[in-house]
């Protein structure tokens, strides 16, 4: 059994489409195109972590046309009936989970801190799409746009970890360079504001801001 990790699939929002610039012309197309990437990879036994923002609606014809079992972690857009919900395996607004002797937590949304993260742990998340948004610890984007439309193995998950690590000598909090690490959350928002559509959320400018100012 193999485990996958994935977010922000966004099946049948059609707004997604220009918003993120996907290379599909329809919604139509979009949805067919994350189905046959999703299950050339998925098997039937294997585990996907969707970490948020499945689909816009029509959630069951979506859960039953992939493969594998899914765990959800709950995003802004998951929105869905009852009924619906009752096809994950699980739901969950977040989960620490441990894999080789790691911990990884789930979280659609990205996080400053989390379980462990000043020893190592890691995390994946969602949310931010391909905006230009860089996590400046341990965190990886496991969003379609930024990972070729396609889930992503554990295997290929702890790769770009331990490439992030390597780039992240003696990673703590207490050790971080206060000057570099602001110049980099500022560059952050500088990089969203000259959007044309901001795509950071209030709470999380909010949560820079608090940041900074203990800088």
């Amino acid at each position: 059994m193999e485990t996958y990790f994935v977010a922000d699939t966004h099946f049948d929002h059609e707004s997604v489409l220009r918003h993120c610039q996907r290379p599909w012309d329809t919604v139509e197309e979009m949805n067919e195109g994350l189905i046959e990437n999703w299950n050339k990879l998925v098997n039937r036994k294997d585990l996907v972590y969707i970490l948020g923002d499945f689909a816009w609606k029509d959630h069951r014809k979506f859960i039953q046309a992939l493969k594998g079992k899914k765990v959800l972690i709950k995003g802004n857009h998951d929105k869905m009936p009852q009924v619906s919900y009752e096809q994950f395996t699980e739901v969950l607004p977040l989960k620490d989970l441990k894999i080789d002797k790691k911990i990884v937590v789930l979280c659609h949304y990205p996080m400053f801190s989390w379980r462990n993260s000043c020893h190592g742990s890691w995390h994946a998340f969602g949310h931010v799409h391909n905006s230009p948004f860089k996590h400046p610890f341990l965190g990886i984007n496991v969003g379609v746009d930024v990972q070729n439309f396609t889930p992503v193995s554990w295997p290929d998950l702890k790769k770009q970890f331990e490439a992030k690590a390597d780039t992240l000598t003696n990673f703590d909090h207490h050790d971080t360079n206060p000057s570099q690490r602001a110049k980099m959350l500022l560059a952050d928002i500088l990089d969203e504001f000259r959007k044309d559509e901001i795509s950071l959320q209030r709470d999380r400018i909010q949560e820079i801001y608090n940041l900074l100012q203990n800088y």
